[in-house]
């Protein structure tokens, strides 16, 4: 189980919060700064379409898309670090590029990732929770803490033995 903080103190700067039903992620101002900036080096197939206003990061493929999967191999998967000290590892969170990328109506690939200092979130951490598809979430309401692990939700486990009653 991977732990972090949950918002209640400063833990470099930056508190974590997850959102019900929220698609998007909201990250500090200078980690948004610095994912756009690493898209700057998209393949040619891929170009920044700013006449879309589904989101504010969009770009358009010179061929047909209908969904993630027909751009999937042009992004990376993403990694966030929580807690990152000297002598400790870091908490890590990946996200593939299904949980941050959004097909718009025009058809265009858009980054469902927002600037959370353009609408006054500041240092907060926003996670979606459609981002935590296939992972077991647990609140520790005690601790104040939030923990998930790598679940396979699809392929219940068969049980060993069956209900008295059956």
């Amino acid at each position: 189980m991977t732990w972090v903080p949950a918002r209640s103190g400063l833990v470099n700067f930056y508190y974590t919060e997850v959102q019900k039903r929220q698609l998007l992620y909201l990250f500090p101002n200078e980690a948004y700064n610095n994912l756009i900036a690493s898209f700057k080096n998209l393949p040619s197939g891929l170009t920044r379409d700013d006449s879309d206003q589904t989101l504010p990061v969009c770009w358009r493929a010179d061929f047909p898309v209908r969904s993630v999967k027909d751009v999937k191999r042009f992004f990376k998967p993403l990694t966030l670090q929580f807690r990152k000290r000297w002598w400790v590892m870091p908490t890590t969170f990946t996200i593939p590029p299904e949980g941050y990328l959004l097909i718009s109506g025009e058809g265009n690939v858009c980054l469902g990732i927002l600037n959370g200092m353009e609408i006054h979130h500041g240092s907060t951490i926003i996670i979606g929770d459609v981002s935590l598809r296939g992972k077991l979430v647990v609140y520790d309401n005690v601790q104040n803490k939030i923990g998930w692990a790598r679940s396979d939700c699809a392929k219940p486990q068969k049980t060993s033995s069956f209900p008295f009653f059956f």
